[in-house]
């Protein structure tokens, strides 16, 4: 469940990205490739950048800019996000001390299903965060499901608790759905079942959601005719989806729980 968020997040952080390095046409390039990534048109921004690269190999502008789109471009694949997370992670290094390149990269780690290494970086952004910033919320649900998958219980609920009486967050599904999980690690079924309730009332065609309500029905509250319903949801919701393996093993399991005809 990885929202939109974090594109508009990172689109508005580069809105500050902070140029003017009296370096000949090393500003221009990096205001094209800005206004290309607002546009979606990464790999265009990507020509920019190399250029920019090409000028100054550590502008940290010019890196993070790089490496956000390199790993945002549709023709990503694992080696693509891998030299991504390289020029962020260089970014960090050359500026340790500035929130946006923290925040880029703890983003690409959470998203790469790199969960435990995103801690870090994403603990360091909030760290680094002013106290009325917008973005602490965003960088909080990251951490708290980073924890969630981690099984670090107690941050994990040190970071979503607060976010459930907190606007817009409190109408975000990934926060119960985040809740649930955490409940599910805690052995609190029941309490798992009305967070994922309350995160199915606001997203109900989710498939992640409805496979976590499936599971819970059948290996927690042994629930068989709970449990079909919401993986025929599941594969409902996934009918367009290009894991193949995924959908095999929820038919599989759907057969198994299927009343066979005498």
């Amino acid at each position: 469940m990885k929202r939109i968020f974090t594109i508009i997040l990172f689109l508005g952080l580069m809105a500050g990205l902070m140029f003017g390095c009296n370096t000949v046409g090393l500003d221009d390039e990096l205001k094209a490739a800005r206004e290309a990534a607002f546009q979606g048109d990464y790999d265009q921004a990507m020509r920019h950048t190399d250029l920019c690269l090409g000028i100054a190999p550590n502008n940290v502008d010019a890196l993070l800019l790089h490496g956000f789109c390199l790993y945002s471009s549709s023709s990503a694949g694992a080696l693509s996000k891998a030299s991504a997370l390289r020029f962020l992670e260089k970014a960090t290094k050359l500026a340790p001390t500035r929130l946006d390149a923290w925040l880029f990269y703890g983003w690409a780690l959470y998203n790469n299903d790199m969960s435990h290494e995103a801690i870090e970086p994403l603990e360091r952004a909030l760290a680094l965060a002013p106290a009325d910033s917008k973005h602490k919320g965003d960088i909080m649900l990251m951490l708290g499901r980073c924890c969630v998958h981690n099984n670090l219980q107690q941050k994990a609920m040190n970071y979503l608790q607060p976010l459930r009486v907190r606007k817009p967050y409190s109408q975000w599904p990934e926060i119960y759905n985040s809740l649930g999980m955490l409940s599910l690690h805690r052995g609190q079924i029941q309490e798992a079942l009305d967070n994922f309730s309350k995160a199915y009332s606001l997203s109900p065609d989710n498939p992640d959601l409805l496979q976590n309500i499936a599971v819970t029905f059948d290996l927690h509250l042994q629930r068989p005719d709970h449990a079909r319903r919401f993986y025929i949801k599941t594969l409902a919701a996934l009918a367009k989806s290009p894991d193949q393996a995924r959908k095999l093993r929820l038919q599989n399991r759907l057969a198994h729980l299927t009343p066979r005809k005498k």
